[in-house]
């Protein structure tokens, strides 16, 4: 197995920062790459790969890392850590940066994309911060173990046009209001709002806080914080938690957060998502089958709908938000088909074998959107027949199926939902007769040579109770002829 061993060691700050500051950073051990921009171990659990070793960030992903335990990355693939190390930014203005490196085959990024190069490089406001992960590919090569060229790039940037709001600036349309946003882990934004009016609107930047990620790295965030105050001081603190079950089989949750007004009061917010295009695609989902569910208790009780609202659809990202009275937690859901077979029988459980079988079944939506589901009829386990199904949000249809299965007894399912056991009997046995009728077939009883010729008799009697028939007639023709010639001869015979 391949190990791997990144060294941030040689860290330079290119670009000019022409602005003096005076702050100091919020991390506590650092190391500073400059008076603006400080590197630290994040405080999370992939954090444990990064510390500090005089004075400077060490990534090390090897058996020799003091605070993990493992073997190191694995040879022939790609290997992703997200969220290992803090980039923190502390001048008084909005500063572009990014980070480049000699190495083909580690790749950083940050609010999941890559951030190796001026055209993709992230954002930060004053005093601001922002997680960095990176992916190892050792695929068909070998990795000497060392990256020893690294270099983060900071470059001043006009403030965001969405109206992002840090460290003393204005709120929307108010005076002066000072917002301090501060990142802790990977999964938690703070923000601390001072000297607001009662009644602002504070837009918070919430730097991209992921929700969830697939395995292709498409990523579900929130964005931005839409605040209005209730009071002049205000602290929030979202996290990032576990999914609840929310919305019954009609849903399919993708992410959860609680936000805390640990400090003051809100009036009313909105909250700011966007999801990569990529990332639905695979779900197989659409932007409009978004939902955001607000406040519940954790197991599917008492959750608010709110409507998720499409702001944005171009480019690689979709952007939607939710107006929400309050804070608690909150689940990014998509509204989705919930189709199944509710109840399936048979008309009849006994058929013959030159007859046919129907089968019954119920199928409903339980689903808050439409769609359609194929549904199976299986004999004995094996499927016979498959019907695609297409019903709308709340509703049901019935559904039937023919069969003629042969001779013997058959499990009856529909879409896995038994509908009983249908037993197929044979046709009765017949003979053909020398005229081509059908005769039945009939038991005779061999009797012994001492009854034959009464029973004879009685057959012959029992036949024939109304008179002779033709054959009676000729033989008894024949006797008489018989009786008389004996007669004849008997009269000529002398006597002696």
């Amino acid at each position: 197995m391949r190990r791997l061993l990144v060294v941030l060691i040689a860290f330079a700050l290119a670009g000019t920062l022409v602005f003096p500051s005076g702050a100091v950073p919020l991390l506590g051990a650092a190391d500073p790459v400059s008076e603006e921009v400080t590197l630290a171990p994040i405080d999370a659990p992939n954090g444990d790969y990064a510390y500090l070793e005089d004075g400077e960030l060490v990534v090390d992903l090897t058996a020799a890392n003091p605070n993990v335990s493992g073997e190191g990355i694995n040879d022939d693939a790609i290997t992703t850590v997200d969220d290992v190390f803090l980039i923190h930014y502390n001048g008084s203005q909005y500063a572009d940066v990014w980070v480049t490196d000699g190495s083909e085959d580690v790749t950083f990024y940050a609010r999941g994309h890559p951030i190796q190069s001026e055209a993709n490089n992230v954002t930060l406001g004053p005093n601001r911060s922002v997680a960095v992960g990176f992916s190892v590919d050792t695929r068909g090569q070998t990795v000497d173990g060392l990256i020893d060229d690294l270099t983060v790039h900071a470059k001043v940037a006009e403030p965001p046009k969405n109206g992002s709001q840090t460290a003393s600036v204005g709120a929307l349309g108010g005076d002066t209001v000072s917002v301090q946003t501060s990142v802790p882990n990977a999964t938690t934004r703070r923000f601390e709002i001072s000297d607001a009016d009662v009644g602002e609107e504070i837009v918070l930047d919430a730097e991209s806080l992921v929700l969830d990620r697939d395995q292709a790295d498409a990523t579900l965030t929130l964005d931005e914080l839409v605040v209005t105050a209730g009071s002049d001081d205000v602290d929030l603190e979202a996290t990032v938690v576990e999914r609840p079950s929310v919305g019954g089989a009609g849903s399919e949750t993708l992410g959860a957060l609680a936000i805390n007004v640990e400090r003051g009061n809100v009036e009313s917010a909105t909250l700011r998502f966007s999801v990569a295009r990529s990332y639905l695609a695979t779900r197989g989902l659409d932007a409009d089958q978004l939902v955001v569910y607000h406040g519940g208790d954790g197991e599917g009780e008492g959750w608010m709908t709110l409507d998720a609202t499409v702001t944005k659809s171009s480019g690689e990202r979709v952007h939607f938000e939710a107006e929400t009275p309050g804070f608690s937690q909150f689940v990014v859901a998509a509204r989705v088909p919930s189709i199944g077979v509710t109840d399936a029988g048979l008309q009849s459980s006994t058929i013959t074998a030159n007859e046919t079988a129907t089968v019954t079944a119920q199928v409903k939506n339980d689903g808050a959107t439409a769609g359609e589901r194929n549904v199976t009829l299986a004999l004995n386990g094996t499927v016979v027949e498959t019907r695609t199904v297409a019903l709308g949000p709340q509703s049901s249809t019935t559904i039937q199926f023919t069969v003629a299965p042969p001779t013997g007894e058959h499990t009856v399912r529909v879409g896995g939902v038994k509908a009983g056991t249908l037993t197929v009997e044979s046709l009765p046995t017949i003979n053909e007769g020398s005229g081509g009728a059908a005769t039945r077939t009939e038991t005779t009883t061999t009797l012994d040579a001492t009854t034959t010729d009464a029973v004879q008799a009685n057959n012959q009697l029992a036949a024939e109770p109304s008179g002779l028939g033709l054959g009676s007639l000729g033989g008894l023709v024949l006797a008489l002829a018989l009786l008389v010639a004996v007669l004849v001869l008997a009269r000529r015979a002398p006597w002696r």
